[in-house]
């Protein structure tokens, strides 16, 4: 996969970021797992973007290990319960940046949401498995109307099953950004994630990758008409250490034994590393709570 595409495919992130389903065809032999983690931090075309304070596109992609099914296939090694993306300090989100789409208007369809184009804040790459043979499907990503007591959600709706993603800022003295979609779905087989949150989601390079309200797929580019406010910022502090990203997440086989791995690197092998600090750094936050995703769909 192209940087390009992992760039226009949510995370946690994050990120984040999908369900996964339960199968008869499911190995059970093998433990669950995480088998990799990757990520970037990118500009408009695909390049690293690590200046401080910059608005990279934030992406973050979780492969689950897997066994080869009787059919000659393969299947993830259980099923997702909860996924979990601990972002480094510094790096922040500004669930402000555009409008949000409801609670009703994402489950309005039956089998695509039916938000409002300007509340798109990037895309996910969620890969089915049924039949054991990979399937990947893209999604919007969207900009929610947070129910109470949560600050900031984004969710797409894949046929018609929702999932949340839900944020909030570590109170351990680190303040880092934890993203977390809790008791994930189990109604449709599916297993690996890439969530890719738009930096600057009105910037006119994510016009070709904007969904039109109710459709199955972007059609013609389409512009964002609201202001163009940022939504990921890079951190402001050049420790010239890389930023340490974690991902956990356990299944419903074995509820709170986590799998975890982190990431410093983009795919390509470069570093993390924040550079071309201003004098004084600027400190910004996203504040939010997690809350349990819907799990009864």
């Amino acid at each position: 996969m192209t940087r390009i595409h992992r760039k226009t495919t949510i995370v946690l992130l994050i990120g984040i970021l999908a369900a996964l389903a339960a199968s008869p065809a499911l190995a059970q032999a093998a433990p669950f797992g995480i088998e990799s983690v990757s990520g970037s931090l990118d500009g408009p075309t695909g390049e690293p973007l690590l200046t401080a304070g910059a608005h990279p596109d934030l992406d973050v992609a979780i492969t689950f290990k897997k066994s080869e099914t009787a059919s000659g296939g393969e299947m993830p090694n259980g099923n997702p319960k909860d996924v979990e993306v601990m972002l480094p300090p510094g790096l922040v989100g500004n669930p402000t940046a555009t409008g949000k789409c409801t609670q009703g208007e994402i489950y309005e369809l039956k089998f695509t949401a039916n938000c409002e184009p300007d509340t798109q804040v990037g895309v996910a790459t969620v890969t089915s498995y049924i039949g054991g043979f990979p399937s990947p499907n893209r999604l919007p990503v969207y900009n929610m109307v947070p129910p109470k007591g949560v600050a900031g959600q984004f969710a797409f709706n894949l046929l018609s099953d929702v999932v949340f993603i839900n944020s909030e800022v570590t109170a351990n003295g680190e303040y880092r950004l934890r993203s977390n979609i809790g008791n994930i779905s189990q109604t449709l087989p599916l297993g690996d994630t890439e969530l890719t949150l738009w930096g600057v989601p009105g910037a006119a390079s994510h016009d070709a990758e904007r969904w039109p309200r109710g459709g199955f797929a972007p059609g013609e580019p389409l512009p964002f008409s609201g202001p163009k406010v940022p939504l990921m910022t890079n951190p402001t502090s050049c420790t010239g250490a890389p930023l340490h990203f974690d991902v956990r997440a356990d299944s419903w086989q074995a509820p709170g034994a986590f799998s975890e791995l982190g990431f410093e690197t983009d795919p390509d092998g470069t570093p993390l590393t924040i550079e071309d600090c201003p004098a004084s750094p600027f400190e910004a936050s996203f504040e939010a709570q997690p809350t349990t995703g819907r799990a009864d769909s």
